[in-house]
């Protein structure tokens, strides 16, 4: 326990902390730029976009559905209002 009282070995560890705190901001940031690149291509035609917003209107739509009776859905959009 004396030796690590020492001051050296007290900078010692707080300098391996800061590279692990800094290794791990660098990996997250490598991981969303490599998740931007892979789903670059994600808009509004892509299958996984309209599968995603299929489910959510689903659900929505399973909500509301003791909300508003048969019949109330928008001409416009053919959406429940």
């Amino acid at each position: 326990m004396k030796l690590l009282s020492k001051p050296v070995f007290k900078n010692f560890i707080s300098n391996k902390v800061q590279n692990a705190v800094w290794i791990a901001i660098f990996m997250q940031l490598f991981l969303v730029a490599l998740d931007k690149i892979i789903f670059r291509d994600y808009n509004y035609n892509s299958v996984i976009y309209q599968r995603y917003i299929g489910g959510v209107q689903n659900k929505r739509k399973w909500n509301d559905f003791r909300k508003y009776p048969t019949g109330s859905e928008s001409r416009i959009f053919r959406k429940r209002i």
